[in-house]
C-alpha cells in the first residue's frame, strides 16, 4: 500500500473515532467553585462539597459518580434556573475554548427550569430520569420546592441545610448518532459549567473539566487499521 492510501487509513481512522487521539486527553476529571466571578453571595444558598467521577466519559458508556456531597441552606425558589455553559478545547489550545450553543432536548449550553429537571420523566433510560432516580433514592423528593421545614429564607448553617449525598452511583451514557450532538462531540477535554440563577443572583456555581471519548459506532467503523486497509484496497 502507498504513502498516499496510508495517510487516507489514518484520517478516516481518526475522523471515525471521534475526532482525535486519546493523547490528547487529560489524565481525569476535575472541578471548582465559579461563583466569585459571579458574585455570588459569600454563603452560597447551595454549596458543593464534595464532587467525583469516573473519566474518561465514554460516549456511549457508562459514568460513575463514586461522591456527590451538596448542601441547600435557604429554600431555593420556584423559578429558579440552571445554566449550563458547555465548551471544548479549540485547535487555538485550552486558552481559546470553543463554546457549544443549546441543542434543545439533548444539552449543550442551555438553561433549565430547575423544578422542571427534578420532576419524574416517563422515559425511564434518559439520563434526567436517572438522576432522579438517583436522588430520591438519596431521601430528596422529586419535584419542587428543593426545601424541609428546618429551612427558613434566612438560615444559613450547616445544621438546618438539606444535604444531598451520592455515592458509587452509574448512569448509562446514551449513543448521540442521528442526533444534533453527533457531528459536535468529538473525542476532546470539556468544560461544563453549572449555575444556579434566581432573581438576577447566582445562588451556586461550579465548573467541571473532563476528558471525553466519543466511541465509533456504525458499519463503518474499523476496529483496527488492517480492517482500514482491507476496506480501502478491496477490489483493487
Amino acid at each position: 500500500m502507498g504513502v498516499v492510501d496510508r495517510v487516507v487509513v489514518m484520517v478516516m481512522m481518526g475522523v471515525m473515532r471521534g475526532g482525535g487521539g486519546e493523547s490528547i486527553l487529560l489524565p481525569g476529571f476535575s472541578w471548582d467553585h465559579c461563583g466569585a466571578e459571579f458574585h455570588t453571595p459569600a454563603t452560597p444558598p447551595v454549596q458543593v462539597l464534595a464532587l467525583n467521577v469516573s473519566s474518561p466519559l465514554t460516549i456511549p458508556g457508562q459514568l460513575t459518580v463514586h461522591r456527590l456531597e451538596a448542601r441547600v441552606v435557604q429554600p431555593l425558589p420556584a423559578d429558579v434556573l440552571l445554566h449550563f455553559v458547555l465548551q471544548a478545547n479549540s485547535s487555538f489550545g485550552p486558552d481559546f475554548p470553543k463554546t457549544y450553543p443549546c441543542f434543545p432536548g439533548q444539552g449543550g449550553s442551555c438553561a433549565y427550569k430547575l423544578c422542571d429537571l427534578l420532576t419524574l420523566t416517563p422515559d425511564a433510560s434518559s439520563i434526567r430520569r436517572q438522576i432522579v432516580n438517583a436522588l430520591m433514592g438519596a431521601g430528596l423528593s422529586p419535584g419542587c420546592p428543593v426545601s424541609s421545614p428546618s429551612l427558613s429564607p434566612s438560615s444559613s448553617s450547616a445544621a438546618s441545610a438539606v444535604t444531598i449525598a451520592l455515592s458509587d452511583v452509574t448512569l448509562d451514557i446514551p449513543s448521540m448518532l442521528h442526533t444534533p450532538m453527533d457531528t459536535f462531540i468529538n473525542t476532546n477535554n470539556y468544560y461544563l459549567t453549572a449555575r444556579l440563577v434566581a432573581g438576577g443572583q447566582t445562588l451556586g456555581c461550579v465548573r467541571m473539566l473532563t476528558p471525553v471519548r466519543r466511541v465509533c459506532q456504525g458499519w463503518l467503523c474499523p476496529q483496527s487499521e488492517d480492517q482500514a486497509i482491507h476496506f480501502l484496497t478491496a477490489g483493487r
